[in-house]
């Protein structure tokens, strides 16, 4: 009999600790489904060289596209990307205007590196939305040409 209770006591503690545990940490989704049905892309004729820390524009990104109704939006980017001097490529989605989080394009390479990345934009409201890049290093030269952008969303 006390031995149950000890045994029970134990999982009711663990239970209490994860569950305060979860409530304080945030909820970062890692995975669900995106419905879309159309697509909008650009194909940039430009390129942008920088050793800029913050977020530059990339010349001839915008990539105009609307929703029908609230929901993510799934974009992709093809470009040449190369960093000098232990330097890292990060590229930042900007949509509306509001520039989001980075995902690093390219790393310490001597050579032009063809690079695909996919970014999923969520909570997007139904409307007009424009999408541009832009792109930051760490401190030292970096550059990307942009071939291709891709947008898939719900029309």
């Amino acid at each position: 009999m006390l031995r149950l209770g000890l045994r029970n006591a134990t999982v009711a503690g663990l239970v209490v600790a994860l569950s305060s545990a979860a409530s304080s940490a945030p909820v970062v989704p890692d995975g669900g489904n995106c419905s879309v049905n159309a697509t909008a892309w650009k194909i940039p004729n430009n390129s942008r060289t920088t050793a800029s820390q913050s977020p530059v524009g990339v010349p001839d990104t915008r990539t105009d596209f609307t929703m029908a109704a609230d929901g993510c939006a799934v974009v992709q980017v093809t470009a040449y990307a190369n960093t000098h001097s232990d330097a890292e490529l990060f590229l930042y989605f900007v949509l509306d205007g509001v520039v989001g989080p980075n995902q690093m394009l390219s790393e310490v390479s001597e050579t032009s590196d063809l690079v695909t990345t996919t970014h999923i934009l969520q909570n997007v409201t139904a409307g007009a939305h424009r999408l541009s890049l832009r792109v930051a290093t760490n401190g030292a030269q970096a550059f990307i040409i942009p071939l291709n952008i891709t947008v898939r969303y719900r029309k």
